[in-house]
């Protein structure tokens, strides 16, 4: 990956980090949740959940209460990371979202926005702690936190949408310095 820039999202970002989430979701989460729902809903509930996350975010933004990183290559918008300040303390910062290309898993993209959203935890939301929740079955997800050190320390049935649900974990890193960070 070269020519790889990183730079906080704006609002013109919207629509490009939608799709890249949708298409996220319809490669990792395919068999995890019901295709039509991938297919027909999810991209109208990630459009309208990053125009009202982004509305009116001018692009020199520095975000104190959340942090929405981009990585770019060759100008295109490989890779985001999405956190926000702790709504529950003894958790810490939630990684909200993250999602890379498809065909740019497993080379380390993805655990690059994971320690810039923990460098963000610790010297702008002051939390040394994060935490993230994914879907059971997304097993390459699962294997992944567990590499960076995170530890599985909750399980819930979440509803998605509507009558659609799943299992999730919580992953818990207390001291992102040890782990993610090392």
């Amino acid at each position: 990956m070269t020519n790889l820039v990183y730079r906080q999202a704006h609002s013109e970002d919207a629509e490009a980090i939608a799709k890249l989430h949708t298409l996220s979701w319809q490669t990792s989460l395919r068999g995890i949740l019901p295709d039509a729902f991938l297919d027909q809903q999810v991209p109208n509930i990630h459009k309208n959940r990053w125009l009202e996350v982004l509305a009116g975010r001018p692009a020199d933004y520095q975000g104190k209460d959340d942090f929405l990183c981009l990585a770019e290559e060759h100008g295109e918008l490989i890779g985001f990371v999405y956190c926000r300040k702790p709504e529950e303390p003894s958790w810490g910062t939630l990684l909200d979202n993250m999602h890379v290309q498809p065909e740019l898993k497993g080379r380390g993209l993805g655990r690059q926005l994971a320690q810039r959203g923990a460098r963000w935890s610790l010297e702008e939301a002051g939390s040394k702690s994060m935490h993230l929740w994914v879907f059971e079955a997304n097993k390459t997800a699962v294997n992944a936190y567990l590499r960076w050190g995170g530890e599985r320390v909750e399980r819930e049935l979440e509803e998605v949408a509507g009558n659609i649900h799943a299992w999730v974990y919580r992953f818990y890193w207390e001291d992102v310095t040890h782990n993610l960070l090392a």
